[in-house]
C-alpha cells in the first residue's frame, strides 16, 4: 500500500494530466452522442447512439472516480498512513571496523563536559514568517520524549500540510503528521511527536505546505538535537 501512495504521490502531476486528458475525450464522446441521439430518426439508430452515449458517460463517471480517489489517496490518506509506519531502525554491523561519529568528549579536572554534538542554529530554510513557520519547536532546540509540535500553515487556498523529519545529509523524509486546516499564529493545533525510538543525534523537521491545487510551497526546515530519553 505504501509503495503504490508514495508513487501516486511522486507522480500526481503525471496521473491528474493522463486522467484529464481521458475526460476531456469522452465528455467529447458524450456531446457527440447526445446529438448523434438526438438527430436519430429511426429506431435502430436511435438505440445505436443511445449504446455509444451510455458507454461514453461510464467513462466519465469511472474517469471521475479515479480523480477524486487519486485526490484523496494523496492529500490525505498518503500523510496519515506513512506517518504510522515504523521508524527506520540502523543495523549494527558487527564486522565493521569503528567509526567515531560524535565528538570526543573533552575532559576537564575529571568532569565530562559533553558528549554529544552541539547544533550551531541556522538560518531556516523556505519558512514564510505568518505563512509557513515553526512556532515549536525552534532552531537549535534540544528535545527528548513527547515532543509538541505547533506551525503556522496560512496560505491562500490551504490544501493540506505535513511534518517530516530526517538527518542531515540524508534525502529521506520520514512523516509525522499533518492537517487540513489552516494553523495562524493565534490559533494553531498542537501534534505530539514520540522521539524516544530515536537516536540521539541531530536531525532536521520539515514543514511543507500544499495548495488546493497540490503545488508545494517551500519547505520550512530548522536544525534540532534528540537527546537520551530521561
Amino acid at each position: 500500500m505504501v509503495p503504490l501512495l508514495q508513487f501516486l504521490e511522486k507522480y500526481q502531476i503525471w496521473v491528474y494530466l493522463v486522467l484529464g486528458g481521458l475526460g476531456l475525450i469522452y465528455l467529447r464522446r458524450v456531446l457527440g452522442g447526445f446529438q448523434e441521439y438526438r438527430s436519430a430518426q429511426f429506431g435502430l439508430e436511435r438505440e445505436s447512439a443511445q449504446r455509444k452515449l451510455t458507454g461514453a458517460v461510464s467513462m466519465m463517471v469511472l474517469v471521475g472516480f479515479f480523480l477524486l480517489a487519486q485526490f484523496l489517496l494523496v492529500s490525505f490518506v498518503s500523510p496519515e498512513i506513512v506517518s504510522r509506519q515504523p521508524l527506520a531502525t540502523p543495523t549494527l554491523d558487527v564486522l565493521a571496523t569503528p567509526t567515531p561519529t560524535i565528538a570526543v568528549a573533552a575532559i576537564q579536572d575529571t568532569e565530562v563536559v559533553s558528549l554529544l554534538p552541539t547544533i550551531i542554529p541556522t538560518l531556516e530554510q523556505g519558512c514564510s514568517p505568518g505563512q509557513v513557520e515553526w512556532t515549536s519547536p525552534s532552531s537549535g532546540d534540544q528535545l527528548r520524549g513527547i515532543v509538541e509540535l505547533k506551525v503556522v500553515a496560512s496560505i491562500p487556498n490551504l490544501g493540506f500540510y505535513k511534518f517530516e523529519y530526517s538527518t542531515p545529509g540524508s534525502n529521506t523524509w520520514y512523516t509525522i503528521a499533518g492537517g487540513n486546516r489552516p494553523q495562524t499564529v493565534d490559533s494553531q493545533e498542537t501534534s505530539q511527536w514520540n522521539t524516544s525510538a530515536l537516536l540521539p543525534g541531530d536531525y532536521l523537521l520539515r514543514l511543507v505546505v500544499y495548495d488546493n491545487q497540490n503545488t508545494a510551497y517551500p519547505a520550512c526546515v530548522i536544525p534540532i538535537q534528540i537527546l537520551t530519553p530521561e
